[in-house]
């Protein structure tokens, strides 16, 4: 298991939209100005972090891809092509599949919304032994 975090996912899903759209602005955080249309903005909106057994950890993470368009034609078609592209991210040489796609398109933004999940585990502590016992008896 590799040593991930939520930043890694978000960076990934960017350069994927990157490069299926390579005309496109794509962001990572909320900016002062206005976004063109065709422009993208990803955003991780829910994060979940769970024990499943000792030190292994399943983490979850929910990300919303803004793009702006006024056309809801075109932004069906983005939709559609963002279900390919981002289906499968690789980092660090592992493939990652995303879970729970969906879009809603309202007041000329599409958004949608996928899943990455992924394990995780936490460095083991070590723990001072007991030297000695002398036991008299």
């Amino acid at each position: 298991m590799v040593n991930m975090d939520y930043i890694s996912i978000r960076d990934h899903v960017m350069k994927a939209i990157q490069a299926g759209y390579p005309s496109a602005g794509v962001y990572g955080e909320e900016i002062d100005q206005v976004f063109k249309s065709g422009d993208f903005l990803v955003k991780l909106v829910e994060g979940e972090h769970s024990r499943e057994l000792g030190r292994r950890y399943k983490r979850t993470n929910r990300l919303d891809i803004s793009y702006y368009h006024a056309n809801n034609a075109k932004a069906l078609k983005v939709a559609e092509s963002l279900t390919e592209i981002l289906e499968y991210i690789t980092i660090n040489k592992i493939l990652y599949r995303s879970t729970g796609m969906k879009h809603v398109f309202n007041a000329n933004v599409l958004h949608f919304y996928l899943n990455y999940n992924y394990f995780v585990m936490k460095n083991e502590v070590s723990e001072p032994t007991m030297n000695t016992l002398k036991m008299e008896g």
